[in-house]
């Protein structure tokens, strides 16, 4: 099978993740290449380049009409068997309709974003999406998603068929030797350490994170908020925290090869997210045995354990606080999670065969 994957930006985020598991579960004679509009840097990349996966960028640029013409072009060249289009609204569904034109047989359209960023021109956006849905759906042969939410969002429907954002459970396993030493190299010994996993950007709301870990300070708590990837927000998260006076908590720890030792170093993990579509990270710090507290933003699959609670964001950072401290406070010994994230079928292996079937076709 020759298959492109297709997807807006190729970064260190979580669907970048998610299709590096899959590519590292299908079988060996299966031809892989990533498309994208902008490729960054990426934790990812150099892995999957060992296994022969092309990268081809597109225009280089986020929003460009190029990007559909150098898209064409490329599935003018190469022959793909399969598009398998993973997109956050639907406007990309347009490439969609270049696969068609080109004679993909497979066209995928997988769902995996439940908002827009806001803005002034949110409601034009949001008018060129429901229109895109209109009109443009219909060029997909078939509509995955990794939540109900996901699959209402950008496809305005249930989808065909739901792909579980399945991970490597064993490498997500607690490392008490991984915890000490990520811990005296950061500096965090005698800390209770708060953890985030994301991209720095608006919808990931790390902002909420910062008002949280002023509140915790504040009731009393040595708390450090250790936020783990890069994005566009940096530079204000760092000017929040300095207003909040937290700058001297907060570690701004870029993106690793190695977050599965960074959960461990973690005693609880915070994601308050806008909105989601699925939020992988935060199957894997529940799989690290982490207690986790999301947003409602979250979906609820991704809530497999009972180490996890949503609360939603308009209670506010003190009320957020003082259930970070309740958890906290619950005696528990901390355990790896790996045999419920698998028994509720989160497993990478897994996955990958669905989606072998999926890019086989009918």
């Amino acid at each position: 099978m020759r298959i492109c994957c297709f997807l807006g930006e190729w970064r260190s985020g979580g669907i970048e993740s998610f299709l590096t598991g899959v590519i590292l579960h299908l079988p060996r004679d299966a031809r892989i290449d990533i498309a994208a509009k902008r490729i960054g840097e990426s934790v990812f990349t150099a892995g999957l380049k060992a296994m022969g996966v092309r990268f081809f960028e597109l225009s280089g640029r986020s929003h460009s009409l190029k990007n559909t013409k150098c898209f064409a072009e490329l599935l003018k060249n190469e022959k793909y068997d399969a598009v398998h289009l993973n997109i956050f609204h639907a406007l990309d569904l347009i490439y969609a309709k270049i696969a068609k034109k080109y004679n993909v047989k497979v066209r995928i359209a997988h769902a995996h974003g439940a908002g827009l960023q806001g803005g002034w021109l949110f409601w034009l956006k949001m008018l060129i999406h429901r229109i895109s849905q209109r009109f443009l759906l219909r060029y997909a042969t078939l509509t995955l998603s990794c939540s109900e939410s996901a699959a209402k969002f950008v496809l305005g429907k249930a989808a065909d068929g739901y792909v579980k954002n399945g991970i490597d459970a064993a490498a997500f396993e607690y490392s008490e030797q991984k915890r000490q030493k990520i811990r005296r190299e950061l500096s965090l010994e005698g800390k209770i350490v708060v953890g985030h996993v994301g991209r720095l950007s608006s919808e990931k709301n790390q902002a909420f994170a910062i008002e949280v870990l002023r509140e915790l300070r504040r009731f009393g708590c040595n708390a450090t908020l250790l936020l783990v990837g890069e994005g566009d927000d940096r530079d204000k998260l760092y000017e929040l925290a300095e207003q909040a006076e937290v700058n001297g908590a907060v570690v701004f720890y870029g993106t690793t090869e190695d977050v599965c030792g960074l959960y461990s170093a973690m005693d609880i993990f915070i994601f308050p997210s806008l909105f989601e579509g699925f939020g992988i990270a935060v199957l894997e710090a529940e799989c690290s045995g982490l207690p986790v507290i999301c947003s409602d933003g979250v979906p609820s699959e991704a809530i497999v354990c009972n180490n996890a609670v949503r609360l939603s964001l308009a209670d506010g950072a003190a009320v957020w606080a003082e259930r970070m401290l309740e958890m906290l406070r619950e005696p528990k010994a901390r355990k790896s999670q790996s045999t419920k994230i698998l028994a509720a079928g989160y497993d990478i292996s897994r996955t990958a065969r669905e989606m072998t079937k999926y890019y086989a076709g009918p």
